[in-house]
């Protein structure tokens, strides 16, 4: 299975202390481990589920209620989560 991330690297990295130094292999890991041990416990694991599935097909953009959840909320979130793990 293909990893799925609802941040990118490039978004991280534009809006948080972390910069272009820090390598991948260091990113990665930590928005990986943000989304499952962060994010999927207070949002809950349907919800996770789906904005996975909607990011890996691309249909996220369809939906303005999960575009707006993901854009306000989760991203802001998982920048911070992100930073502190890093």
């Amino acid at each position: 299975m293909a990893r799925i991330f609802l941040l990118s690297i490039k978004t991280l990295k534009e809006n948080s202390v972390v910069n272009n130094n820090v390598d991948e292999m260091y990113v990665l890991p930590a928005i990986e481990y943000s989304q499952d041990a962060g994010l999927q416990p207070i949002i809950g694991t349907k919800l996770y589920n789906r904005l996975m599935d909607m990011v890996e097909d691309g249909t996220i953009g369809n939906s303005e209620d999960y575009k707006y959840l993901l854009d306000e909320y989760i991203t802001p979130f998982l920048l911070n989560k992100v930073t502190a793990e890093i």
